[in-house]
């Protein structure tokens, strides 16, 4: 029996949540895997019974002790099959690289499901990734942007397919389809003020206000507004914070702000947090007229049940859906800030009355979920010959494990510097 270990960012994010649960239902009801162990930001609410089931360890904590690293490491080389999966789960951030590094340290190969890939921004990280990607066996990515990046760094197979939330969506579109009443418009925003996503934008003033406004021109522009329900709806919550995160890393925080630009006579709902699972989402989006979304795992919900949609693209992950959709409607961020009030909600009327075929989409989710069932079989398992790895591949071990404990004494001196701070704050 193979004790899997499944390795993503969920906990904190809706998207994220909703590719745990249907990697986990796969592996469970498929690929018949019996012996399931996670790493995550927390768990996961539509698959904690099979997580307690086994066994549920956070990741982001590996720094934060001694006891935490070791946990993490004990996890790593006890698994049969590692799968690293999720969203942008490959990014210039050592809790992304640390779990490669410690796969190459250890001997552990590590399977990368549906991935987003984020390219290094500096020489060090190209050598961290470069290092790190060598313990990998076969990828599976979810756009042609992400393939490129990874095969400059990883010699593993690599295929691309959709993202694997158009699968998910496939369990769940009977709910959607179900539903007769239509009278909301569903909003999700994200904050603009993460440069990291919008240094492609050429715009020398933005923040969240700018933004705020000139959706609210636009939507109060549209007769929609008059005759339905506007509901704001994150996808990442408040609980953000408790993990350490910036107050903006909440949609809450600018989706109040767009609450506070809306006038009085708009009925508005604030969603006090991000629906846990895919089906939660399909109880939502079964009520909307129009969903106007940034975040690509609220776009492609919509895309996949009928829903129309207008994506506010950030990052070109969202513009990347128009290759496969030329006809969804989208508002880039320049010409929202442009001041062309009509046009932009004249894009939000002509999706509003848009007829979809879902026909497209459903085969889409179909062959995300062929791509995962691929990797799976393709992946092998990731016992290895430890004494010829020490032969080969001892530089690579050695340059690994260099990264690994200057990641660990970066920890540690941020810890005591907040440490410091409190006690200078208590004094």
């Amino acid at each position: 029996m193979k004790r899997h270990l499944l390795i993503n960012w969920a906990g904190m994010n809706s998207g994220d949540d909703y590719l745990c649960e249907f990697i986990v239902s796969r592996l469970r009801a498929f690929h018949k895997v019996e012996t399931l162990r996670m790493m995550s930001e927390s768990p996961v609410p539509a698959v904690e019974k099979e997580i307690l089931d086994s066994n549920w360890y956070a990741l982001f904590t590996a720094l934060d002790s001694f006891g935490n690293f070791a946990r993490v490491c004990t996890e790593l080389r006890g698994a049969d099959r590692i799968l690293l999966g999720g969203g942008d789960v490959l990014r210039p951030e050592f809790l992304s690289m640390l779990p490669l590094l410690l796969g190459v340290v250890l001997n552990r190969k590590i399977s990368l499901v549906g991935v987003g890939v984020v390219a290094p921004h500096n020489f060090v990280w190209a050598l961290i990734y470069r290092i790190a990607l060598r313990g990998v066996d076969v990828a599976l990515v979810r756009d042609e942007r992400s393939m490129k990046l990874l095969r400059q760094f990883c010699s593993a197979p690599v295929r691309k397919a959709p993202d694997l939330v158009f699968a998910a969506a496939n369990a769940v579109a009977p709910v959607v389809c179900q539903s007769r009443v239509r009278d909301s418009i569903v909003i999700n925003l994200r904050s603009v003020s993460n440069r990291a996503y919008l240094s492609h934008l050429k715009i020398e003033s933005l923040d969240d206000g700018l933004l705020c406004d000139a959706l609210a021109s636009a939507l109060c522009a549209s007769e929609l507004v008059s005759t339905s329900r506007v509901i704001l709806l994150p996808m990442v919550d408040d609980s953000a914070m408790e993990h350490g995160y910036a107050d903006s890393e909440s949609d809450l925080q600018i989706l109040k702000k767009l609450r506070d630009r809306l006038p009085s006579w708009v009925t508005l709902d604030v969603m006090p947090h991000r629906p846990y699972s895919i089906q939660d989402l399909a109880a939502i989006y079964g009520a909307a007229k129009v969903v106007i979304a940034m975040r690509l795992h609220a776009v492609i919900p919509a895309i996949a049940w009928g829903v129309p949609v207008v994506a506010l693209p950030y990052a070109s992950k969202v513009n990347d859906l128009r290759e496969r959709f030329p006809e969804l409607q989208t508002i880039p961020i320049e010409d929202l800030l442009n001041g062309d009030v009509s046009r932009n909600c004249r894009t939000i009327d002509v999706a509003s009355n848009a007829v979809s075929d879902t026909a497209i989409a459903r085969s889409v989710g179909e062959e995300a979920e062929r791509a995962l069932d691929f990797v799976m079989d393709e992946a092998k398992a990731t016992a290895t010959n430890a004494s010829k790895l020490l032969i080969t591949r001892g530089v690579l071990k050695l340059a690994a494990l260099i990264f690994v404990s200057l990641f660990v004494l970066k920890a540690g001196l941020n810890r005591t510097a907040v440490r410091r701070r409190k006690t200078l704050g208590v004094a």
